[in-house]
């Protein structure tokens, strides 16, 4: 198999990844694509299940497993009049295969509903074109990010790895989580300040979720715990961007850091030092737009 490019995989090389995977172990054979299931039904007298898929065919099984996680079916944003718009409009779980955003997005009015981790990547992938017009990024809820810290892999990295293996999957099986990250068996107020500061930098500039999951033990319990924590990532977002109207904005208030899922990011704070983005604050607006994953519209310039 080829070097992976990169630390943490992008999607070409994960896809590279899962049809080896197919082909080296005949799995195709038995994986039926393209296939909306709609109902499901337990039958107790012959134990098995019955499912029909949207075409109406029938299929009984001895086994299943749910698979679906919470992101199969996208929710659309109930923007009032969206009917009417004539540019390109698409949910990013919906992405057109052709559209390339180095290529199809230049020259072009971009709007971006949506904050999350999708956003966050879809948004600082597309201000990276040099020739669009604006970017728009709508948000009604902002989410604590950090850096991912992304970097070329190489050979002898991938071979360290590979001699690992079995300490790695130790220490994964011994987290919580299953990462390899684990959180500092301290809590927050039995260390000075010099050293809570210390370990927060390190976890900040070091790879990974360990940003999340390896802080002191009480961060994602202890109210004040996580009020320390929440002024230190605060800072570092308020020295990443230069207006300190938006970087107030791109602040969380309403939970704190690991709370929620913490996206990883790269380079996504300093986009908003564009003068070609600008960020909407649909909450101070009050807008009526209901959001859900990330919806994006392309528009041409007149």
């Amino acid at each position: 198999m080829a070097l992976e490019k990169e630390t943490f995989a992008p999607q070409p090389e994960t896809l590279r990844y899962i049809n080896r995977v197919c082909d080296k172990h005949n799995l195709r054979q038995d994986i039926q694509l393209s296939t909306g299931i709609k109902s499901a039904h337990w039958e107790e007298g012959q134990r098995t299940g019955r499912f029909k898929d949207e075409s109406g065919e029938q299929y009984r099984t001895r086994f299943s497993i749910s698979c679906l996680g919470v992101l199969s079916s996208p929710t659309l944003p109930a923007i009032p009049g969206i009917e009417n718009f004539k540019g390109q409009l698409f949910h990013t779980s919906r992405w057109p295969k052709p559209l390339k955003i180095s290529r199809d997005f230049a020259r072009k009015r971009i709007g971006v509903s949506g904050t999350g981790a999708t956003g966050i990547q879809t948004i600082t992938e597309e201000a990276k074109v040099p020739t669009i017009e604006f970017l728009k990024v709508f948000q009604r809820t902002p989410n604590w990010s950090a850096p991912l810290r992304n970097t070329e892999s190489t050979a002898a990295r991938m071979q360290e790895i590979k001699s690992k293996y079995d300490s790695t999957f130790k220490q994964c099986a011994s987290t919580p989580t299953g990462f390899l990250h684990a959180a500092d068996p301290c809590k927050s107020a039995d260390v000075p300040q010099e050293e809570r500061v210390a370990l927060w930098e390190k976890l900040y500039s070091d790879p990974g979720f360990g940003k999340w999951l390896g802080a002191f033990k009480d961060t994602h319990t202890d109210h004040e715990a996580n009020r320390l924590y929440s002024d230190f990532m605060a800072e570092k977002i308020r020295a990443r961007v230069h207006d300190p109207v938006v970087a107030e904005q791109l602040i969380p208030k309403d939970h704190g850091p690991g709370l929620r899922r913490v996206p990883l990011e790269n380079g996504y704070f300093e986009v908003y030092n564009d003068p070609k983005v600008h960020q909407v604050n649909l909450a101070r607006h009050h807008s009526q737009l209901s959001l859900a994953g990330v919806y994006c519209w392309i528009n041409r310039t007149p």
